[in-house]
């Protein structure tokens, strides 16, 4: 009787034993200290492998048949808690407002000089208050709103802002253009209220193709060149690199590293059919090792690899990402159709579109099915 009792008490045990586990990835990478600061060295390949997100479309803004929908060139977008979506139109110059159904709500300010007016509406970024949304001016300011388009006030800038996002503390993080005795550069800069600056966290140059002329000195951007990016990971804490080389640093909004991101991928050529036409203005023969970083909700980084601007043959290239835990570690590879105006959260993903065929400028949402499933740390 006891051997029965026995084998029934086991049998659930063999049972669950059975069941298919999940198969752990082991990373291969290594995490050591250096002055003090946690440097986690990733392998070129990620912990879980290549990732392929489920899109499901569930909105699409920009319709012929509408003439309120109808979209200029779009530089940027956010999204609200609500799901309201605004975004910045170059030509005409314009702050739009469309509801989570797609719905024109209002154009906020408008093209002059006055107070809440704007010459170039360019980057966007909602306010840690929720209540609020920066927007930077191309004329070296930036100019505040509550959501409902009532205006607040403007900062202005010392110097040109290329990009910026703004902290628990309300001070902008800009990413900056200098000049000086050696040549042109960018800064990533903590500015307070009152536009000045509080604190450079880095400096690195940025080289751009230059020639003089009889007719003045003639710039080229090919879009290759070797940039400064950052993001905000959170309202207390940032992440950003110099695109020569594959290496990201954490840091908190008060200045302090908190660790340093690398990664062992080797440098990539340019494109061939690129590099051959490029070549008469750039001597460098290597892409930058990416091109933009973002944070989803859950803390993760995206990082672009690909140029978002960068054509084939065959059109537009899939642009490849590579996603971090909030720690560092490498986790996927995916791809994804879109390489600007990106936002995920919640499981969604808006994106800035453009229909080739009609030549139409759009917004989409999509649902990301298999969002649950995608992991955020090495456990």
């Amino acid at each position: 009787m006891k051997k029965f009792r026995l084998l029934f008490l086991l049998l659930p045990l063999l049972l669950l034993s059975c069941q298919p586990q999940e198969e752990k990835q082991a990373w291969k990478g290594r995490v050591e200290k250096q002055d003090g600061l946690t440097v986690v060295n990733n392998p070129a390949e990620p912990a879980f492998g290549s990732l392929i997100l489920q899109l499901e479309e569930e909105l699409s803004i920009g319709s012929e048949d509408k003439p309120e929908t109808i979209l200029g060139n779009i530089y940027d977008l956010v999204v609200d808690e609500e799901g309201r979506i605004y975004f910045t139109e170059m030509k005409p110059p314009a702050l739009k407002v469309f509801d989570s159904n797609g719905n024109y709500l209002k154009t906020i300010g408008g093209f002059g000089q006055g107070p809440g007016e704007y010459q170039s509406p360019r980057n966007l970024c909602i306010g840690p208050d929720k209540k609020t949304i920066y927007v930077r001016d191309s004329i070296y300011r930036v100019i505040l709103y509550q959501l409902d388009g009532t205006y607040l006030k403007s900062i202005n800038l010392s110097s040109f802002c290329y990009d910026f996002f703004v902290d628990g503390q309300r001070c902008i993080w800009g990413i900056m253009s200098l000049a000086d005795e050696k040549g042109r550069a960018k800064s990533l800069e903590k500015i307070g209220p009152d536009g000045k600056s509080h604190f450079q966290a880095v400096k690195v140059p940025y080289k751009i193709y230059t020639k003089a002329q009889k007719e003045g000195t003639l710039s080229f951007i090919s879009g290759y060149e070797y940039d400064l990016q950052a993001a905000a990971v959170g309202p207390e804490a940032l992440v950003y690199g110099f695109s020569e080389k594959y290496e990201l640093t954490l840091m908190n909004t008060e200045g302090q590293k908190l660790r340093i991101i690398k990664n062992r991928q080797p440098a990539r050529p340019i494109p061939a059919d690129e590099s051959e036409e490029l070549s008469k203005y750039l001597s460098i023969k290597d892409q930058p090792f990416f091109y933009r970083l973002f944070i989803d909700d859950l803390g993760r980084t995206w990082v672009l690899r690909d140029n978002p601007s960068g054509k084939s043959k065959a059109g537009l290239i899939p642009k490849e990402y590579d996603i971090y835990s909030r720690d560092g570690y490498y986790l996927y590879r995916t791809t994804l159709p879109y390489g600007r105006c990106l936002i995920i959260r919640n499981g969604h993903l808006w994106a800035r579109h453009i229909d080739e065929e009609k030549g139409l400028v759009m917004i989409k949402r999509f649902g990301l099915k298999n969002w649950d499933s995608i992991k955020s740390t090495l456990e």
